[in-house]
């Protein structure tokens, strides 16, 4: 007997969480941590309107690797050495410098332009806080990201020498 209503307990939390989850959505919050340019201002009774806010350092670095990289003349691990340059750390602070994985994830979020993506469900929603580039700006990254897989080989135009 207990067994069961410890169950039917259990699962109407799960409901509930599930329901409020997706009312979030609904309304345009974010439900997990902050992205790397954005930080938690600590500030959630504002209906979560307060709870991210841009990060004043990282911000404009991470605007700066849209901008580079949509020129179309930096790879991947070009862009890790600038980022490196511009002294852009990782989410911990000043542990670590940004990967070629954090690259990756920052130029191919769109949540940096105003569409949060949910990667359990692949769904997109368009969220309440601040942009930080536009989505003419994050197309033309992603063209670029795409068109390297065009480019040929060193040598593989070339022909071949007996």
């Amino acid at each position: 007997m207990f067994v069961m209503m410890a169950q039917a307990f259990v699962d109407s939390l799960r409901d509930n969480v599930n329901r409020a989850i997706a009312q979030k959505l609904r309304q345009g919050e974010w439900v997990s941590t902050a992205r790397y340019l954005h930080v938690t201002s600590g500030n959630t009774r504002d209906r979560g309107k307060g709870g991210i806010i841009v990060d004043p350092d990282r911000g404009p670095l991470i605007k700066k690797i849209f901008e580079t990289y949509a020129t179309g003349s930096h790879t991947l691990p070009e862009m890790l050495k600038k980022t490196k340059e511009w002294g852009l750390r990782n989410s911990r602070g000043n542990q670590d410098y940004l990967c070629h994985s954090h690259i990756y994830s920052i130029i191919t979020n769109p949540f940096y332009y105003g569409v949060m993506r949910v990667l359990k469900t692949k769904k997109e929603y368009p969220h309440i806080y601040p942009p930080i580039i536009s989505k003419e700006l994050f197309d033309a990254c992603q063209a670029v990201r795409l068109g390297w897989n065009k480019k040929p080989f060193k040598y593989g135009g070339k022909e071949y020498i007996i």
